[in-house]
């Protein structure tokens, strides 16, 4: 159910057509070895769909929760209101992506600085963090 519910959401996001050759050529490549090709065909926007499970913070995780519709304009947003530079990014225990950012935030920067999700995945429940330069 879980992962249906998953793959409907991934089809809305980017098209059916889109997700069926994503898995073609992901299951393809898979046989001989590479991982990853259905999450680089399918795109960012399927790449950071979290779906239901266990070690989410209750109760969302009972529900598939989508990344931002405007990334770029919503850290653009939270910047103007906080005076600082923001970057909104996936993170979890295979990597880190930034989804979007604020004019003058190096997403090359934050992206390495959060690759091994220093902030923790699951039961540490950490949904916001503050990266700033070692003084």
């Amino acid at each position: 159910m879980r992962q249906s519910v998953v793959m409907e959401m991934a089809m809305r996001e980017v098209g059916a057509p889109r997700i069926v050759l994503a898995a073609l050529i992901g299951g393809l490549t898979r046989t001989v070895g590479r991982g990853g090709d259905f999450y680089r065909i399918a795109g960012r926007r399927v790449a950071a769909i979290d779906g239901p499970n266990r070690y989410t913070v209750k109760p969302f995780g009972y529900y598939v929760i989508l990344a931002p519709e405007r990334p770029d304009q919503v850290a653009a947003d939270l910047s103007r209101l906080l005076g600082v530079g923001v970057a909104i990014v996936d993170c979890n225990d295979l990597g880190s992506e930034v989804l979007g950012a604020s004019d003058g935030v190096d997403r090359e920067f934050v992206r390495e600085a959060l690759r091994d999700n220093p902030m923790g995945q699951g039961a540490q429940r950490t949904p916001m963090g503050v990266l700033r330069a070692a003084q």
